[in-house]
């Protein structure tokens, strides 16, 4: 039966199941297709590349194009990682890699090169990498400082023979009695540790997510309604929604949850949407 190499390392039996002879497959030594990617290659850990390896690329294939990728809860994808220009007849990239086609712009970090997942709070995430098989080199008309991944897709949709993929997730969990923040990425054959709060790492900007680790809720930055009378965008939204998570993240590691809690007595009472300005909290 046919196997990808990328099965051989322990504890990754099986990278890419679905594969089979003759189809574009793209997997890596280093995960599983849809297991846990390890701490280095977070930003929990050294943040490094992870090895790909890649087979039976179609014929009259001159060029691969990489993009790593994830959808948020609102359906906002970002970008991780952009690589192009990589040769025909490269056939893996190793870890950490370094001199091997040219690097775009990452979204989510907005830089070139590689972002490591670096999660805001608990909650799985789903990465995607994506190899493409082109018949020629992409050509953009920006300079290559300016190759996002729309960009890339832009770029590439003339040319594209064929397309391979594999997922990975990623979490991050609160050790026991610690309140330390750690990536959900073991190693292989290593027992990951029981999550503690399962809650998506961010909600719609118009909720409030209660739970976290003990403590009475997340803390708001802007009082409800403020944000429909400012009249923000979607993006500002979004940016305001990340930053209270991270806070409240932030005050997971500091504060005992009955710190917390005393912390949330003393917060004046929020006032309702459109509500009279000496009017009760909610």
């Amino acid at each position: 039966m046919f196997q990808l190499a990328c099965s051989r390392q322990p504890g990754v039996t099986d990278s890419h199941p679905s594969a089979t002879a003759n189809t574009f497959s793209l997997c890596s030594p280093d995960v599983a297709d849809g297991g846990a990617l390890p701490k280095e290659f977070t930003g929990d850990g050294d943040g490094v590349t992870p090895t790909l390896e890649w087979t039976h690329a179609p014929a009259g294939t001159r060029n691969y194009a990489l993009i790593m990728h994830h959808a948020d809860a609102q359906n906002v994808t970002y970008s991780y990682w952009i690589l192009y220009n990589i040769p025909a007849d490269v056939q893996s990239l190793p870890k950490d890699v370094k001199s091997i086609g040219t690097l775009g712009l990452s979204s989510r970090g907005n830089h070139i090169g590689y972002t490591p997942p670096h999660s805001a709070g608990p909650g799985l995430k789903t990465y995607v990498f994506t190899m493409y098989a082109l018949s020629a080199p992409p050509r953009f008309t920006v300079p290559p400082s300016e190759v996002s991944r729309e960009v890339l897709l832009d770029g590439m949709k003339d040319i594209t023979l064929a397309s391979a993929d594999f997922s990975v997730t990623y979490t991050r969990y609160t050790l026991p009695g610690t309140g330390e923040k750690a990536g959900a990425g073991p190693g292989p054959g290593s027992a990951q540790p029981p999550r503690l709060d399962d809650q998506p790492s961010r909600d719609p900007p118009s909720t409030s997510r209660q739970g976290g680790r003990g403590g009475p809720g997340q803390l708001r930055v802007m009082p409800p309604g403020a944000q429909d009378q400012l009249n923000l965008t979607a993006d500002q939204q979004k940016q305001i929604s990340d930053l209270e998570v991270e806070a409240q993240a932030k005050l997971d590691q500091i504060l005992t949850p009955e710190q917390q809690q005393q912390l949330q007595q003393m917060r004046p009472p929020q006032r309702q949407a459109g509500g009279d300005r000496g009017g009760g909290g909610n």
